[in-house]
């Protein structure tokens, strides 16, 4: 997550992979039952995500968001060590990727709204 979110934040247009990661490869067979299982999924998150609020998902918020999701990426290390503790911040990060490829500033909204209720309730647990 990182590694593509620092590339975001640099303002590549296609992500740079290391060449293991580049090379992986896996059966056709596999490829297909995936997408298929996958397809019901993403017909109902095609029918929600829309371009709006696009100011959200450009210029210097694209960043921001790239910047937040590197944030969130690294606390999520030792958040590992309390179970349950990381979800949060994953909910965010899932908010904000599928934000910025619908180019939906709905959503990214909302992630901001998770992420105050992730900030929210690490005080709680620490207060």
């Amino acid at each position: 997550i990182v590694l593509i979110a620092g590339q975001l934040l640099l303002g590549r247009k296609m992500p740079w992979l290391p060449r293991r990661l580049a090379r992986f490869s896996f059966e056709h067979q596999r490829l297909t039952h995936g997408v298929e299982r996958a397809r019901p999924w993403t017909r109902r998150l095609d029918r929600l995500l829309k371009p709006r609020l696009s100011f959200m998902t450009r210029g210097i918020a694209y960043r921001g968001i790239a910047a937040l999701t590197i944030l969130l990426a690294t606390a999520m290390v030792p958040l590992e060590l309390v179970p349950f503790a990381a979800a949060l911040p994953a909910a965010t990060l899932l908010l904000l990727g599928l934000g910025l490829i619908g180019e939906d500033g709905l959503v990214i909204l909302l992630a901001l709204l998770v992420l105050l209720l992730d900030i929210a309730t690490g005080f709680w647990l620490v207060g």
